[in-house]
């Protein structure tokens, strides 16, 4: 398994799909590297390049009332060497792992119809954003 012009092989990306989290969103950067977003809502964003994977956590933050911006919290950076091939996949399995764990335990649970949701889509913290709709009227 090698890299070949900027972007990692078909059967590495397949192997790093089958440790995370579906569906997958993927797009190829300027730069030429690759980023996959893995779950929904969002769990981990994986972004290959050149010579390594970095693994960050799905974070949002809103500019402004309409306007959500994904900001990736950088979790971790494997640099690839194929004799390492293993002990890397290892590596990357415990950080997709742990940093879909640490997304998971932010979500929190709407009190009015119990769903669990990650906090970008909660109004506050007890109510979703969906339920202060219909239940206070809030407009988004």
């Amino acid at each position: 398994m090698r890299w070949g012009k900027g972007v990692p092989s078909e059967e590495l990306i397949e192997l790093i799909r089958s440790l995370a989290p579906s569906p997958f969103r993927e797009e190829i950067e300027p730069d030429g590297s690759r980023t996959l977003v893995c779950g929904d809502p969002g769990e981990v964003i994986i972004r290959f390049d050149n010579t390594c994977i970095t693994i960050s956590l799905f974070e949002v933050q809103w500019k402004g009332p309409y306007t959500p911006v994904v900001t990736p919290r950088e979790m971790g950076t494997v640099n690839w060497v194929p004799e390492l091939r293993q002990d890397i996949l290892l590596t990357l399995s415990h950080l997709i792992h742990s940093t879909c764990n640490q997304r998971r335990a932010d979500f929190r649970s709407c009190t009015i119809c119990g769903e669990s949701l990650p906090p970008e889509w909660m109004f506050n913290h007890e109510m979703c954003q969906s339920c202060a709709s219909s239940q206070l009227g809030i407009v988004y």
